[in-house]
């Protein structure tokens, strides 16, 4: 069986009387893109800082790859991007990259070759003799993100990937980055405070509040996707008093509760699925009088990162 991508244990970080990390016990298996979500302060950076042994931990055991951090053997294994990371003004692209490459122990050639093929991933092909100032905002995110693809990386660490992009820049950007991360077999950790960008990009998230693991799962048990169901009417309170009644009575509907115009539905987790359970109970809803102006499965991310 492999080893975790990352396992830490009693892992802890103090500096001075504040505590970042308080004996975190963490574990990513390998293969999954998961996201790292807390408040300014709950000990995301410090938790990259410690995986890539820019810092050293207090106490505790932090192992990537089934190495310790910051060994050798993980050189070119484990990549990295930064929030806001930009590469070197005044150097052209490509150059930055082949020099990146060398640090990682590659040969000129080596390095050159993987440069140009980092770049037409992120579809800058065209554009590696050009420096990064010239470049838009959007593209030099690709530009960095290529940094973080070069040879074949294990293990990427991505912090605030799509931070200051438009939408549609920012949607373009998850796209590439699921795309190439499965495309190169690699596990992925990618820490963002835009929590509907973590629900579209990760398969299991981790939430960290004040140095400790909060929650922890595969994205669909975190969001209860398959055990709850938000159906929103546009019926009056009659109206959805009959189809709440006609619900309730359904045998997989555990709990039923109103908030406002909408109702939140609890089914039973050994019922046909989620897809499958929100149709049955769409249908029923709409035999019992409902007029539906929305449904969707589970919770969002927001609710249960913020939930006491």
């Amino acid at each position: 069986m492999p080893a975790p991508a990352i396992e830490t244990q009693a892992l802890h970080k103090r500096y001075g009387s504040v505590h970042a990390l308080r004996s975190l016990d963490f574990s990513l298996e390998p293969g999954v893109i998961a996201g790292l979500i807390g408040p300014n302060g709950a000990g995301k950076t410090t938790l990259y800082g410690l995986i890539c042994d820019y810092i050293r931990p207090t106490s505790g055991r932090c192992l990537v790859l089934g190495r310790p951090a910051g060994d050798a053997a993980l050189k070119g294994r484990l990549a990295a991007l930064p929030q806001d990371a930009e590469l070197p003004r005044g150097v052209p692209v490509q150059a930055s990259l082949t020099y990146f490459g060398r640090l990682q122990g590659m040969t000129r050639h080596e390095a050159e070759g993987a440069a140009r093929r980092a770049l037409e991933q992120v579809g800058l092909g065209a554009e590696g003799g050009r420096p990064p100032q010239v470049l838009s905002h959007g593209m030099g995110k690709r530009a960095a993100l290529a940094q973080a693809l070069l040879g074949k990386p294990e293990l990427i660490l991505l912090d605030e990937p799509t931070a200051g992009l438009d939408p549609v820049h920012a949607k373009q950007l998850r796209a590439l980055i699921t795309e190439l991360t499965r495309e190169l077999g690699a596990t992925a950790l990618i820490s963002s405070h835009n929590l509907f960008e973590l629900e579209q990009l990760c398969d299991h998230a981790t939430i960290i509040r004040e140095g400790q693991i909060y929650r922890s799962g595969a994205m669909s048990e975190l969001t209860a996707q398959d055990t709850q169901a938000l159906i929103s009417l546009a019926n009056d309170a009659d109206g959805i008093a009959q189809v709440s009644r006609a619900l309730k009575a359904a045998p997989e509907v555990l709990d039923l509760s109103l908030e406002g115009t909408r109702l939140r539905i609890t089914f039973s987790q050994d019922s046909a699925g989620g897809a499958q359970t929100l149709s049955s109970l769409l249908v029923l809803a709409v035999e019992a009088g409902a007029q539906i102006s929305g449904a969707s499965l589970g919770k969002s991310l927001e609710q249960v990162a913020t939930a006491e």
